[in-house]
């Protein structure tokens, strides 16, 4: 067994403690850091629920996986009656760090004035009774031809999309919508309107 000199051995000990100190100021500096979001936005974001008739129409997507969802440079768009395909020159791009965190939601006032700020928007200045920012966009989704709406990556890739359900019949000015019961998960059906909050019959 070699033995260290007494001088080596406290330059040893030192040094042990040096890094033990440096670990635990690292775990420090990252207890305020934002996660990884580690969710797939084409698998975990779905459309979970539309205003598209009578009034101030908007839509709402939300994370149903188990990760936060990094949507930065993601984008939405509706339907080019021409080409069947998304409307690239009226996407909606989000700006870099939004987010969905697992469970939660985004709200999107659709048929907003060209030239206005995507945002987010405040509470507001977003859908009555909107409890949280929303985000603006100029297109419009169409409830009677059953648009297909998509959420595209920044490559402009379809990484989801939804048609709205023309077959229910929705009375927006009694404060209808059609969203997903069980929220996040199940099928359009008739729905109080509940923006950026969880979907109820």
């Amino acid at each position: 067994m070699t033995t260290l000199p007494r001088r080596a051995s406290a330059r040893l000990r030192a040094a042990r403690l040096g890094l033990t100190a440096l670990v635990a100021c690292a775990a420090s500096d990252d207890e305020g850091a934002v996660p990884v979001a580690t969710g797939d936005p084409g698998a975990d974001v779905v459309f979970n629920e539309f205003k598209a008739v009578d009034g101030l129409e908007w839509l709402e997507i939300g994370n149903k996986g188990t990760g936060a969802v990094d949507l930065g440079g993601y984008a939405l768009a509706d339907t080019d009656k021409t080409t069947k395909a998304p409307k690239l020159d009226a996407k909606m791009t989000f700006p870099d760090g939004t987010r969905i965190e697992p469970g939660g939601r985004l709200l999107v006032v659709t048929g907003r004035p060209v030239g206005l700020a995507v945002g987010p928007h405040p509470k507001e200045e977003c859908a009555p009774p909107a409890e949280a920012e929303c985000f603006y966009a100029t297109f419009d989704v169409s409830a009677s031809d059953g648009e297909t709406v998509y959420l595209l990556t920044p490559a402009s890739a379809i990484a989801t999309a939804t048609q709205y359900p023309k077959s229910l019949v929705v009375d927006g000015a009694a404060g209808q919508t059609a969203c997903r019961l069980p929220d996040l998960t199940g099928d359009f059906a008739v729905c109080a309107a509940t923006p950026g909050a969880v979907n109820a019959p």
